[in-house]
């Protein structure tokens, strides 16, 4: 007995088991905040690698630069690096690797929760350990933030300059534009949105007053995960704005100082100082503060586009900056809008056209998309049946078989193949379900299949033939609908009866 009790225990246990990986399926995939633990963890793991390393090793060296060492030990390890942050300690990155490594490579990032940006990890963690080793100041006449926003400024200003001589513009407000359109966003420049989050988040989890350095992968998730600190990745933009400049001529001000030390000019453009002007020292400062001032900036690859329902959806690629979270308003709500990465992926629903707005949070940019949309035109696959033989008062249905999006299903019958056809129903759904009665027997039926923007087609006529209900007919004819019920029904009490009997004899419980 116990035998059977288990087997019935498993196939329920296997059961519940095939259910849940079914329905929960979609909750299991990793989710942007799991790659943020993951990589976070992967910090953690290598913080302990560096104490265990500096207690074999009786080393004079924190476990936080090491850890920064290591993770710049391949993209920011040249001469002007090493110089300002110190050779990279190559015993420790052999013994890492001794231990199995850590799961951190030179295109790691961290994902923005709100914006679902990219924040790149490596160029942070390489601005953090300027910060860590020499406090604000490398020296007197060097700042530390030209490790990370000074110096994306100062490679900004030669790309800026280079594009103002290769094009010969004078205008100041086309290359301010121009700049804008750069500086901060997804398009590829020297100062992209991924370089832009990394030194403003480096600039707030050093000056974070809740955020203790010696402890990177504590602080890595009070800034990204929980939002605990008091400069997080939700007041990114702001939180930086108490120290760069809290209005435009201030952070114009702090900008050209940083872009204007010829000392760090010639260290890292050198080529720029024969050629920079004025006008391009205030067209880089303009647009750095139009960004710290989170003024949006907002366009699109194209502003129209037509497609067929069912169809892939249309993507157009958005490239923005301070955009928040976007609004989007249809004219006429005939497709489905989804912002994924900068892309706008738009799928018809139905047929018609709409104009797309998308918003930034503020409402101080906007893009507007028109989008016409059709349907795939009627047609049938498989007609009618010439006829059908119902029983009265009994569940009925009659189906056709057709292609189109959108379709809709208006059934008609007549006392006469050739007479005036009168509405039964209209459905969605290729079928019409009814309950026949005497009245509809030697009748006429057919559908009209329509969707919008394309012309009708007529299913074939077909004959009604309705009986009245009894046993007999429905064994005759070969229907089992009462049949079937008569046999669950007996099935039912067959079962109790089972069961009654078996507990009698004590075989279950």
């Amino acid at each position: 007995m116990k035998k059977i009790t288990y087997v019935f225990v498993t196939i329920i246990l296997f059961a519940v088991i095939c259910f849940s990986a079914v329905f929960f399926r979609d909750s299991l995939a990793v989710s942007d905040n799991d790659d943020n633990s993951k990589i976070i963890g992967e910090v953690s793991l290598l913080e302990n690698y560096a104490k265990e390393y500096i207690s074999l090793n009786n080393v004079n060296i924190s476990s936080s630069e090491l850890v920064f060492q290591y993770i710049r030990r391949n993209r920011y390890n040249d001469n002007y690096w090493n110089t300002l942050l110190g050779t990279i300690d190559s015993n420790f990155v052999d013994y890492v690797s001794s231990k199995g490594g850590v799961d951190i490579n030179d295109q790691s990032t961290i994902i923005d929760l709100d914006t679902y940006k990219d924040v790149d990890f490596i160029h942070l963690m390489a601005v953090l350990n300027c910060y860590y080793k020499y406090g604000d100041n490398v020296s007197t006449l060097i700042s530390s933030d030209y490790a990370g926003y000074g110096g994306d400024l100062l490679t900004f200003l030669e790309e800026i300059t280079n594009y103002r001589i290769n094009n010969s513009i004078t205008d100041k407000d086309a290359l301010v534009n121009y700049a804008i359109s750069l500086l901060g966003t997804n398009k590829n420049s020297t100062f992209t949105s991924s370089d832009m989050y990394a030194d403003l988040d480096a600039i707030n989890i050093y000056r974070s007053s809740d955020i203790d350095l010696e402890k990177i992968s504590e602080s890595l998730e009070k800034y990204y995960i929980l939002a605990s600190s008091n400069y997080n990745y939700k007041n990114r933009v702001s939180s930086a704005r108490t120290y760069i400049g809290d209005n435009e001529s201030s952070i114009k001000e702090k900008a050209k100082n940083m872009m204007q030390n010829t000392m760090i000019q010639s260290m890292l453009v050198p080529s720029l100082s024969s050629k920079v002007t004025t006008l391009d020292y205030e067209v880089v400062s303009q647009a750095f503060a139009d960004y710290m001032l989170e003024k949006p900036y907002l366009v699109a690859t194209s502003n129209s586009g037509s497609m067929t329902v069912g169809d892939r959806a249309i993507t157009v690629q958005l490239y923005e900056s301070n955009l928040g979270l976007p609004k989007i308003t249809l004219t006429h709500e005939i497709c489905d809008i989804e912002i994924v990465d900068d892309v706008m992926y738009i799928t018809a629903t139905n047929a018609g056209t709409t104009d797309i707005t998308v918003s930034s949070n503020n409402g101080l940019a906007s893009i507007t998309y028109r989008l016409t949309s059709t349907n795939v035109a009627p047609s049938i696959i498989t007609n009618l049946s010439k006829e059908y033989d119902f029983f009265s008062e009994m569940d009925s249905s009659i189906s056709i078989d057709a292609l189109g999006t959108n379709n809709t299903y208006t059934w008609y019958i007549s006392d006469s193949i050739d007479g005036q056809f009168t509405k039964m129903g209209v459905t969605v759904t290729p079928k019409y379900t009814f309950k026949p009665t005497m009245d509809y027997d030697k009748k006429y039926i057919k559908c009209v299949i329509s969707n919008e923007g394309n012309n009708s087609v007529i299913s074939n006529i077909a004959l009604l033939r309705v009986k009245n209900v009894s046993l007999g007919d429905i064994v005759n004819t070969g229907d089992i609908t009462l049949m079937l019920a008569f046999s669950i029904t007996f099935l039912v009490l067959s079962a109790n009866f089972l069961m009654f009997v078996l507990r009698k004899k004590k075989l279950i419980k």
